[in-house]
């Protein structure tokens, strides 16, 4: 017996299929298949789905997919054969796969657990100059310039956004792609990993321009401006110094003191965006030598203290907590590592003097052992950085203080000098937890 819907799909009139072998239903070698599978029944076994292609009246022939089960009618056994129209199936696939190369931005899917890509669309082929069999079944870096498992460590609770790497083409350069990731459930209860790679080439050639101006802007200004700031500080010092009309007049002596010390803060910015350039440039080289981290970290709070207090009264909100206690502000042991001291005192102080401006309340700067190297974690618990500055914190002029009161270069050249000795600057903020600088040596 037959449904009235296998009638349909055959093209076959009521009693057309009833009473014929199943094996003049099916074409090819699929019929001896049958055969197979209704032995390894017969002898317990479980079968799987096969694909085999069954003949209509009208000797044409229909793609189905084949589930053979055993099933027991009036307590005999009789064979159930499920057949599922691939046209279908195929119909929708294909649908599916044009949604899919649609589009626009690369997308690859795969394994969470091993890296393994199981799919790829149009656009990640373009990027790649692979055929799409040159990427189903390879591992995560065939095509990507880093492993799924270096990748992975960045993920947070199965998800990455906003991460830059590179996608590995066929031929030619490689392609600066930014990623997104997340860890999807499928309908069978495993996971896959789907990533979208946006071609960033553009925006890397945009961004390189945008710093090649800006360089030299900051080259003009620093030329067109120190000519007429020369005679500002020179005649200001002059008149308060020597003029004694000047002397006898607060107001104008006054006056003059703020166009010298505007004067000299703009003089003191155009030298710090020269040192940033040069440090930028590779022209000036790092000093390293071996020795204890903390007298280097000791003048560096120092510095910073003084810095924000302006009279020379150190500031007694610094508590430093050494790698050997968390109790004793004095070292019980040395901490050696290869460092430019002077480099190195300056972009601490310059970590410790923001800290200490931002919050009125206590800074603490805390020095931990790191496996192949030492960490030193400034923290003030002052307002949180908003999270769109965070993002840019360590870029050129981008500051939290007042105008008057910093130059946005600060982080700058903290990150710089870091970054120069191979170590990094991390930074955490929350209402909650406060602001966080970490160095990592």
């Amino acid at each position: 017996m037959a449904n009235a819907r296998t009638a349909e799909v055959l093209g076959a009139e009521p009693g057309e299929i009833e009473g014929r072998p199943i094996g003049e239903l099916l074409s090819g070698t699929t019929g001896s298949e049958i055969g197979i599978l209704l032995k390894g029944l017969e002898e317990g076994s479980s079968m799987p789905e096969i694909e085999a292609e069954v003949k209509t009246p009208s000797g044409s022939t229909v793609l189905m997919m084949l589930d053979v089960r055993e099933v027991e009618v009036g307590h005999a056994p009789h064979f159930l054969i499920r057949m599922r129209d691939l046209r279908e199936i195929r119909a929708l696939e294909q649908e599916y796969r044009n949604l899919f190369d649609g589009i626009a931005d690369a997308v690859f899917i795969g394994s969470p657990d091993t890296g393994q890509i199981y799919q790829a669309n149009r656009p990640a082929l373009d990027l790649t100059g692979r055929r799409l069999g040159e990427i189903m079944g390879r591992d995560y870096d065939s095509v990507h310039s880093e492993s799924w498992g270096d990748i992975a460590m960045f993920m947070d609770r199965g998800e990455l956004h906003g991460y830059e790497t590179e996608l590995k083409r066929e031929m030619g350069a490689n392609v600066p792609v930014e990623i997104h990731i997340r860890i999807a459930k499928r309908g069978d209860g495993d996971s896959v990993f789907i990533e979208t790679a946006i071609d960033i080439t553009a925006r890397r050639a945009l961004e390189a321009r945008m710093a090649e101006l800006r360089h030299e802007w900051e080259s003009f200004m620093r030329h067109e401006l120190r000519n007429p700031l020369t005679p500002i500080l020179a005649f200001s010092q002059i008149l308060l110094e020597d003029a004694p009309e000047v002397k006898a007049n607060p107001k104008m002596k006054q006056y003059l003191e703020a166009i010298y010390q505007g004067g000299k803060r703009m003089e003191q910015m155009l030298d710090l965006t020269r040192e940033v350039h040069q440090y930028e440039q590779g022209e000036i080289p790092l000093q390293p030598f071996r020795t204890d981290i903390y007298p280097t970290l000791n003048d560096a709070i120092i510095d910073a203290n003084l810095g924000v207090s302006g009279d020379g009264v150190l500031d007694s909100r610094v508590r430093l907590i050494p790698h050997t206690s968390s109790d004793v502000e004095a070292p019980s042991e040395e901490l050696v590592l290869s460092f430019d001291g002077q480099k190195l005192q300056r972009a601490l102080a310059n970590l410790v003097k923001n800290a200490l401006e931002h919050d009125p309340g206590l800074v603490q700067v805390t020095v931990r052992k790191a496996e192949a190297g030492l960490t030193i974690a400034v923290h003030n618990s002052g307002a949180p950085i908003p999270p769109a500055m965070l993002q840019t914190i360590f870029e050129k002029y981008n500051t939290t203080k007042r105008a008057e009161k910093g130059t946005g270069l600060g982080t700058t050249i903290a990150k710089l000098f870091v970054d120069a000795h191979g170590g990094s600057v991390d930074v955490t903020s929350s209402e909650e937890a406060g602001t966080t600088f970490t160095v990592t040596l």
